[in-house]
């Protein structure tokens, strides 16, 4: 069954703060599921019941897992909708989502270039024109172009830089996906270390309007 996203809007929650909750859901469910993995959960603790309670046990520690599991990947699929999303302004005060990423051009682009040009020409008290609208949609989708090709690029070299980052004594097990602000690109990661399980933040900042990376960092 698909999951139904969220929608953001101008009367609803702010995508940061959606972000923010949904990856602390994240955060604690990969928890739990570690917890859940390392736990003690044997048939001998069961030995003293009949058959057929003893299958219904199993049957329900495996149904608990997979309710885990299943969080996390509703938690990992909302924040992947959030990241690929973005808020567009419409004419009726109203906010669409853009489906497929933040710098993919709408279906209706020609509709909301008109509304724009529209918006424009009342406040500056001259009518719309068709060089008007044909000026604004070519801006805009010039930079919707570019800002979808540096954000490609820059994704290929954040994850390029996360791969071959030396993480020294802590062993990186899992991670969540990038938070992007900007020119700063952060995730959360876990593994473990010689005092056991702990997690830290990776991040990447880069050159503004370039791929190249200026600084790295790892706290925890």
């Amino acid at each position: 069954m698909k999951n139904i996203m969220p929608v953001v809007h101008l009367n609803g929650t702010s995508k940061n703060l959606l972000r923010h909750s949904y990856k602390g859901i994240l955060n604690a469910a990969r928890e739990l599921r570690y917890a859940w993995d390392r736990a003690e959960l044997h048939p001998r603790d069961y030995y003293m019941l009949t058959q057929g309670e003893k299958d219904q046990a199993a049957a329900d520690l495996l149904s608990r897992r997979a309710a885990i599991e299943d969080i996390v990947n509703y938690a990992e699929e909302v924040l992947e909708h959030l990241d690929g999303g973005q808020e567009f302004r419409c004419k009726d005060g109203s906010q669409e989502q853009m489906k497929a990423g933040p710098t993919t051009i709408p279906a209706d682009h020609d509709r909301h270039m008109e509304q724009v040009a529209e918006f424009m020409s009342g406040c500056v008290g001259q009518p719309v024109t068709k060089q008007m609208v044909d000026h604004i949609k070519s801006g805009v989708t010039s930079i919707l172009e570019g800002g979808k090709e540096l954000a490609t690029r820059r994704r290929e070299v954040a994850d390029r830089t996360f791969e071959e980052y030396d993480f020294g004594p802590f062993k990186v097990t899992d991670s969540d996906g990038w938070t992007i602000d900007g020119k700063y690109w952060s995730r959360k990661v876990y593994g473990n270390t010689e005092e056991g399980r702990s997690w830290a933040s990776f991040g990447v900042e880069f050159v503004d309007n370039s791929t190249e990376v200026r600084a790295t960092w790892c706290q925890g």
